[in-house]
């Protein structure tokens, strides 16, 4: 039986919470300690964040076949060039502009399966989400819902302080859970990022050392086989 790809976006329309960071990070982990294989489309045209470091990469010597399927779509194409991709692909990961009115965005997020929500602990961070996932109720799920398809949602807190009250009440309140968004148990924190100083090789072997990737890892992974 013919194997169908399941798209899987991290997205959120605030800036700052570590879409790609989150996209590298996990698109590592499956390409680098499992069997799956996995492309990456880097969709935000104006940013192209996670194409500018695939050249540092590059420049700094790491092979193209040790690192993860990466290519550049721009958002208004990926929906019409996706069918030639999903058979070739266990997951593919969407990396998408935050703006949600930009030409293309919604219709890449009506092909997601699997939405993961990252957020900081601000109270800003918090509202800012909050109104995304109001939005993408609005824009996407009913598109979805008319072509019997539905999309699973998960928030996860990204680049957090770990000792702070903020991060321990956005852990005990778990907040989108009460609008229907559950929360992963595990979380990225703020000293795993993509710094203009390190290429994505770099930063995911650096999380090798300290295993702060793991857990996070595992727990994503599991819920995009399901």
């Amino acid at each position: 039986m013919e194997t169908v790809a399941k798209i899987v976006c991290i997205g959120n329309q605030k800036g700052g919470t570590g879409k790609s960071t989150g996209v590298t990070i996990i698109a590592n982990y499956i390409s680098q300690k499992t069997k799956y294989s996995i492309l990456v489309v880097d969709a935000d045209d104006l940013q192209q964040t996670l194409m500018k470091f695939r050249e540092i990469d590059l420049l700094k010597g790491y092979s193209i076949e040790d690192l993860y399927h990466l290519v550049h779509i721009s958002s208004n194409d990926f929906p019409k060039m996706s069918q030639g991709f999903v058979t070739d692909y266990d997951f593919i990961f969407i990396d998408l502009p935050g703006n949600l009115k930009q030409e293309g965005v919604i219709s890449c997020y009506n092909l997601v399966d699997y939405l993961f929500i990252p957020t900081g602990t601000s109270i800003a961070d918090i509202d800012s989400t909050i109104k995304f996932i109001d939005l993408y109720r609005e824009k996407v799920v009913p598109i979805r819902s008319h072509h019997g398809a539905k999309t699973q949602i998960y928030s996860y807190l990204s680049r957090v302080k770990r000792n702070t009250n903020d991060y321990k009440a956005a852990k005990e309140n778990r907040i989108f859970e009460k609008i229907g968004v559950p929360m992963m148990e595990n979380d990225i924190s703020e000293t795993v990022s993509l710094q203009s100083n390190a290429t994505t090789a770099e930063v995911y072997s650096s999380l090798i050392k300290t295993n702060d990737y793991e857990a996070f890892c595992k727990e994503f992974l599991k819920i995009i086989k399901n």
